[in-house]
């Protein structure tokens, strides 16, 4: 097993640390408040984008949430133009874990659920999971294809996706009113929603069903509102929800960045502890992370992963 290596002693309790982070094209900043029994970062320059903790009892980082703001960077160029959606978001975060695993040496990796998604443009109540639509259209989730993100039950994971890739690679478009009977009358879609499913499935008559999730991605996401989530943990046939995911760093992206410490508190009281709810206060048993479970990641053959996600 792998030797640990970062001491969580060797940072003064009850301190606050700011360094300033330059990747190829932002700048922004990442806060370490260290308590007693927990050390919570977070990242963003004016707006905290970020939100992770380091657990004294554990050698991982616990991804807590993630949000897209402009004020989470600006441009190392340019500073009064800020981050960018898409592009500017994964070079952002990239960065973030690279710092990370610089800062926090000998950690395991950095955990999370995938719960992340994205809001209509056309009605602000409507949230649709990008995991869901990257699984559907790339048969892959957006955190492993940008982040290199690993589901900490591997083999049964890799399998569970290697039969959905494999029903949306097969299932050939024939029939739009029987998909819909299956899959989307269960929920309420507009009637002009509805139509544009209907003529882009038809137009992909004869194709399989990843090109016709592919071109509705053309569309705003509330026309996938409800429907593909159905659609993915049926042929997933499980919540992806509760899948434990890992980013490690001997399978990370490695961007440069540059780093200056430009804050440190060491007598800072309260800190974080005055936050009202902790980024960690629901349940944590889907962190569990054994030394059989470390291991057996580590020592997986990673190339085997890549074919396996897509037939």
């Amino acid at each position: 097993m792998r030797q640990k290596i970062f001491n969580f002693d060797s940072i003064p309790n009850n301190s606050v640390t700011k360094y300033e982070i330059t990747s190829e094209n932002y700048r922004f900043v990442a806060t370490i408040n260290k308590q007693v029994s927990d050390i919570e970062v977070l990242v963003g320059l004016t707006d905290n984008c970020a939100m992770l903790e380091l657990n004294v009892d554990k050698s991982l980082i616990y991804l807590g949430d993630v949000f897209y703001l402009p004020k989470c960077a600006n441009r190392v160029l340019d500073p009064e133009k800020l981050l960018d959606k898409g592009s500017g978001t994964i070079e952002f975060l990239n960065a973030t874990i690279s710092f990370l695993f610089t800062i926090f040496k000998g950690i395991y990796g950095i955990t999370f659920r995938d719960m992340s998604y994205i809001k209509s443009k056309i009605d602000n109540d409507i949230e649709v999971s990008l995991r869901d639509i990257y699984l559907a259209c790339y048969g892959k989730t957006w955190y492993e294809e940008h982040f290199k993100a690993l589901p900490a039950d591997m083999e049964h994971t890799y399998d569970m996706l290697y039969k959905f890739n494999k029903h949306c690679e097969n299932t050939i478009c024939n029939d739009f009113t029987d998909f819909r009977t299956k899959y989307i009358d269960r929920f309420k879609l507009s009637s002009s929603s509805i139509q544009i499913i209907s003529d882009t499935y038809n137009d992909t008559l004869g194709n399989n069903i990843r090109d016709f999730f592919v071109k509705l991605r053309s569309h705003d996401c509330s026309i996938y509102n409800g429907w593909l989530s159905y659609f993915v943990k049926k042929h997933t046939k499980t919540n992806l929800d509760y899948t434990t995911w890992v980013i490690i760093p001997e399978y990370t992206n490695n961007t440069p960045i540059n780093y200056t410490q430009i804050f440190s508190d060491k007598t800072h009281q309260g800190g974080s502890a005055n936050r009202t709810i902790s980024l960690f206060t629901k349940n944590k048993t889907h962190y569990v992370w054994d030394n059989y479970i470390k291991d057996k990641l580590l020592q997986y053959n990673l190339s085997n992963s890549d074919t396996k996600l897509t037939p």
